[in-house]
Parts: structure tokens; C-alpha cells; sequence
């Protein structure tokens, strides 16, 4: 049992059993006492997930419509325990993971939690090119963020959807999350970024832990790494469009200009100094997903009637 209280613990997974058996082996040889592990199964086409969460000490739960918040606010729904975490099917949650994440939460003010993730291989050359592009975000030190010092349309920087804890009570009271982002949607992702950003909004501190470190699997090969980065450029641009539209919030457009030339820049430092960089066409590749985000985001407005919360 964690050191605060019981964790309600939800992997989101779809169609994806092989990943989802190494998520469950790490993470059910650490959960002890109270704690519970949800498996929502979003969308299956087949029942290959149901019958393999049979085999492990999980409660398995369908969510028919496609979306990763969906099923994010099904594991919600389901859970029992005051606090919830979220990991994905592509990442193993390391030992002493769950004592980790909860741990924070002994401060009352602490909202949601995130923590480290490490690249389970980097066997392939789309594994180092990822891990390139994303090793600015490798903190290995304590974090706390919230207004001012951090503004809402900067929560980002906080922490990956892979990683992540929250009190429940804290996320139904936001509404949950928002079914118009993230992955299953026109908008691809920024569904973990769009909650860190109400959290912070809501006056809600939210701390890293780098000890509670989940193993990530990054894409094996050149397409499926273009399309990640493509949909990371498009989801995070239709929160930030959400945070201008919804919230009215002027700071989205500043982080929104940052954003577009800041990997740029870092590249060319990195370069410089002789260090591994991402390369420029992956960047390319995020910025003219960058670019479609807004499109996503008034698709999604649309087809789903306006605000959602």
C-alpha cells in the first residue's frame, strides 16, 4: 500500500495485448494491499485484450467510444481509492513506481503528480531520434509547479500523460477529461497537458517526482515516429487554441511562439556543442502538425457541440 492511502491505478489500452503484458507484469509484481489496477479497453475490435487481462489480478472494463480521454474518464469513473494514476500500455512502470507517485500527495495543496520516463530501449535509429527530441524533458530533480510562477497555457513542462496521478476528487470536480483531445480525436493528443493546465487554473500545485519512473517503448520505426511527433505538434496546439478560445487566455499565443521556434533553436544549440540532436526533419514534422491544430481543435468544438468544460 502506497504512503498515502490505496491508488486506484488505470491503464487505457487498445488493440495492443503484447505492450499491455509487460505493463501488467511490471506493474501487478509492485501493487500490494488496497491498491487496484484498471484495464479500460477503448474500442476493441477483438477480444484479444479482454481475455488477456483475464489472466491478471485487474478488473477489466469496456469503453466502447474511441477517444484516450474517454477512457481516461472511464477509469475515472470505475475507480475506487481518493487517488488515481494514470500509465499507457507502452510503458512499464519501474519498481517502487506506485510508492513514488503517491507520496507527494501527503501535501494537501499537491493536486496531481507526475513523474520520469525513461526509454525502455533505444535499440532502433526512430528510438535514439525520439529520445533525442524529447531528452530536454529527462529532469532528474524534484519539481513543483503553480500560478504564477507557471501560467496555465505553460502546464506542458509539468509532465507525459504516461506518468501521471491525480485526486480524484480534484478531477470530477474539473469535469474529468476532455473527450474532444487526445488520442481517437482530430486532435491526436494534449489531453494530459489540457487537465495540467485546469489543475494549475484551478489554483491546484502540481509536483514532479523523477524517483517514479515508468520504462516508455518509443517507436520502432521512421512512420510511426513521424506520426507521433506530427500528432504531439497537433494536440498541442488545439489545447493551446482551447486555453485562447475557452479560457481567454492571452498567454497561450506567447507559449504558442515560443514553441514553434524553441526546438529549432535547441537544435542548432545542441549542434554547436557537439551534442545529439533531433533531427531537423522531425521537427518539421511537429511543426506542420503544429500547425493543424487549430483545425483539430474547432473540429472536434463542432462535431462534439462547443465547450466541454
Amino acid at each position: 500500500m502506497s504512503s498515502s492511502g490505496p491508488l486506484s491505478i488505470v491503464v487505457c489500452t487498445r488493440e495492443r495485448p503484447q505492450q499491455l503484458a509487460a505493463c501488467l507484469d511490471a506493474l501487478c509484481g509492485s501493487v500490494t494491499g488496497n491498491d487496484e489496477v484498471i484495464v479500460v479497453d477503448n474500442a476493441p475490435r477483438t477480444d484479444a485484450t479482454a481475455r488477456l487481462a483475464a489472466r491478471y489480478p485487474v478488473r477489466y472494463v469496456c469503453e466502447p467510444p474511441t477517444g484516450l480521454n474517454r477512457a481516461r474518464n472511464r477509469g475515472l469513473r470505475e475507480a475506487r481509492h481518493s487517488l488515481i494514476a494514470y500509465t499507457d500500455d507502452d510503458a512499464r512502470p519501474a519498481a517502487g513506481w506506485v510508492e513514488a507517485i503517491a507520496r507527494p500527495f501527503a501535501d494537501p495543496a499537491v493536486g496531481c503528480v507526475t513523474g520520469l520516463v525513461w526509454p525502455a530501449a533505444l535499440d532502433t535509429p526512430a528510438q535514439r531520434q525520439f529520445e533525442a527530441y524529447c531528452s530536454h524533458r529527462r529532469v532528474f530533480h524534484r519539481r513543483a509547479f503553480s500560478v504564477p510562477e507557471t501560467p496555465p497555457s505553460a502546464a506542458g513542462v509539468a509532465g507525459m500523460g504516461a506518468n501521471m496521478a491525480f485526486r480524484r476528487d480534484l478531477l470530477v470536480r474539473l469535469g474529468g477529461f476532455d473527450p474532444r483531445l487526445d488520442a481517437g480525436t482530430a486532435t491526436r493528443s494534449g489531453g494530459d497537458t489540457d487537465m495540467f493546465a485546469r489543475i494549475l487554473e484551478s489554483g491546484g500545485r502540481i509536483v514532479y517526482a523523477p524517483d517514479a519512473v515508468v520504462m516508455h517503448d518509443h517507436r520502432r520505426d521512421r512512420r510511426s515516429l513521424r506520426a507521433c511527433v506530427f500528432g504531439y505538434g497537433v494536440g498541442l496546439y488545439s489545447v493551446l487554441t482551447k486555453r485562447l478560445v475557452e479560457a481567454r487566455d492571452g498567454y497561450a499565443l506567447v507559449v504558442a511562439a515560443r514553441w514553434f521556434v524553441g526546438p529549432f533553436l535547441r537544435g542548432a544549440r545542441l549542434r554547436l556543442r557537439g551534442r545529439p540532436a533531433a533531427p531537423w526533419w522531425l521537427l518539421i514534422v511537429e511543426a506542420c502538425g503544429a500547425c493543424t491544430g487549430p483545425i483539430g481543435y474547432w473540429r472536434e468544438a463542432r462535431r462534439r457541440g462547443g465547450a466541454h468544460v
